[in-house]
């Protein structure tokens, strides 16, 4: 489905407004705030479970580099790619694991059982890029650098066309994500394990790959909860960007990964995790989606949050586009919104 104008997601439909939110998916929305306004809706709805995820909510998302078009990795496995002229969507391929897109060379990076492919979307050929499955995958902006790991492996496989392949060991198992800065010259894991008390460890460890023998910076913050859902570098790689939790309440984190120290922090929100987080091509701006529905946007520099508004439902994952004026945001009703970024500033 395809709809231009003004459209309010989810709650006018129900006949809901800002100040009647309830329940959606099992999330408890506050109420506070004016209600997430988009101009396209791609994907048709689903009755969204309290617990389990549909098959078609788009677990990643990234714009195509002319941003005509949304690329998702659905929680089916399904790759797909929503045209936002016509508003259809068009399967690229399937995965059970990896997933990374660079839109500078349409390069798409998927993992089955026995190897990472990657795939060409400008002549559709492809390529076995390394044997194995793969859980996490990320690029560089120039798409020369590619980092993978599984979920189960405490190492990182870096594949780069100019300094050579190389393994980097981490001190847990990569089992939340990767992220590369887009000049290549840092890389980001994000790891953990899950106790038998119910609890998460985790670390983040930065890389410095301009180094002979890259070795991990360990990044902690007492009782903090780091990178569990999502994590990025601004535009330059001179910081980090992740979600985090303190005593079941989510928040952000701003990182030196120079330093290794928290520049600037938030915590308390209402929400259980921050799921969705990106940053503008031109890193100023910061958007954040969470659990309780809650889209904000904050000054990159500063952590003060600029704007805020409600979507009623769980907000999975968000992009901006490569122009910066537009953010996609990923809905547990298995929809994407798309959001003019004048709309929030």
């Amino acid at each position: 489905m395809h709809m231009r104008g003004w459209v309010v997601i989810a709650l006018l439909a129900a006949g809901l407004t800002a100040a009647a939110l309830s329940t959606f998916g099992g999330y408890l929305s506050s109420g506070r705030g004016d209600v997430l306004q988009v101009t396209e809706v791609l994907g048709a709805p689903g009755a969204a479970d309290a617990q389990e995820p549909l098959p078609g909510l788009a677990l990643h998302i990234a714009f195509s580099a002319d941003g005509r078009s949304v690329i998702a990795r659905q929680n089916d496995g399904k790759v797909v790619a929503w045209d936002r002229g016509d508003g259809t969507g068009r399967l690229l391929a399937h995965t059970n694991g990896a997933f990374a897109y660079c839109a500078a060379g349409e390069r798409l990076v998927i993992s089955n059982e026995n190897a990472a492919v990657a795939l060409s979307l400008r002549d559709g050929g492809f390529e076995p890029v390394a044997k194995g499955p793969h859980d996490h995958a990320a690029f560089s902006a120039d798409c020369e650098t590619l980092a993978l790991a599984g979920a189960s492996d405490a190492e990182v496989l870096l594949l780069r066309e100019a300094a050579g392949d190389a393994r980097l060991r981490t001190a847990q198992p990569v089992r939340n994500g990767l992220s590369l800065s887009p000049d290549g010259a840092h890389l980001a894991a994000a790891g953990g394990v899950y106790t038998q008390a119910g609890t998460h460890r985790t670390t983040i460890e930065v890389f410095d790959l301009m180094q002979p023998a890259p070795a991990a910076r360990l990044i902690a913050d007492g009782d903090a909860v780091m990178g569990l859902w999502a994590m990025q570098f601004e535009p330059k790689g001179r910081s980090l960007f992740l979600g985090s939790q303190v005593f079941g309440q989510s928040g952000l984190r701003r990182i030196d990964p120079e330093s290794g120290k928290v520049v600037w922090g938030h915590d308390g929100f209402e929400s259980y995790w921050v799921r969705g987080l990106a940053v503008a091509p031109g890193g100023t701006y910061l958007a954040t989606g969470d659990e309780q529905g809650w889209l904000r946007l904050w000054d990159t520099e500063t952590g003060i949050l600029l704007n805020e508004r409600q979507a009623g439902q769980v907000i999975q994952a968000l992009a901006f586009s490569p122009d910066g004026s537009w953010l996609a945001v990923s809905m547990w009703d298995g929809t994407i919104g798309l959001v003019p970024l004048g709309s929030l500033t």
